[in-house]
């Protein structure tokens, strides 16, 4: 009786897993067909069945935000990402899928830092050398509109307070002298 207990219990689970990896490599197949053939949208339905099924692979992580790159959903990709790469730090193209996602998200900054780990092991890669040229140059245009609105602000702010030196020297004029003339014209009698 204890041996059929013990059967039970081990063997219903094991069993069940076996059915569960069955079941998430059949969604995970399907999504990558339709994902070969241009069907984005279709494959990232098949990958979130196969992530529903079973979340600790990976390569369907991998896989979907490749999709969702495809289909220029940048912030989706970049999630899939970091889920993945939560799971395998090792994976470095990741890295550089990563960091075109953050490129396109106009996060310049944490993009060079992506494409830098995948340029430590890949320096010699024409697209990771492109992307980081392209961030450079969208940091540096960043920086320019940055110190130009600073430049622009602080021009306001100089117009603003001359503004209001011509409106207390108005006061002045308009106020003060003609109340001291008649002053001293009315004490003077």
């Amino acid at each position: 009786m204890k041996r059929i207990f013990f059967l039970f219990v081990f063997l219903v689970p094991v069993t069940l897993f076996a059915q569960r990896a069955g079941e998430y490599k059949k969604y995970h197949d399907e999504g990558r067909k339709c994902v070969l053939q241009g069907e984005y949208q279709k494959g990232i339905a098949y990958f979130d069945t196969a992530v529903s099924v079973m979340p600790y692979y990976a390569l369907i992580y991998q896989d979907r935000a490749y999709a969702h790159m495809q289909l220029h959903n940048y912030q989706s990709a970049l999630n899939d990402f970091d889920q993945a790469l939560k799971m395998k730090p090792f994976l470095h193209d990741l890295y550089l899928q990563k960091g075109i996602a953050m490129f396109h998200l106009g996060r310049y900054s944490e993009a060079r830092i992506q494409l830098q780990n995948f340029w430590a092991e890949n320096p010699d890669n024409v697209m990771v050398n492109d992307y980081l040229r392209f961030t450079e140059q969208a940091l540096m245009l960043q920086e320019k509109k940055r110190e130009d609105e600073l430049n622009k602000y602080q021009s306001e702010q100089e117009r603003y307070r001359w503004e209001r030196a011509r409106e207390r020297e108005q006061i002045i004029w308009n106020t003060v002298l003609p109340l001291t003339f008649w002053t001293v014209v009315f004490l003077s009698w």
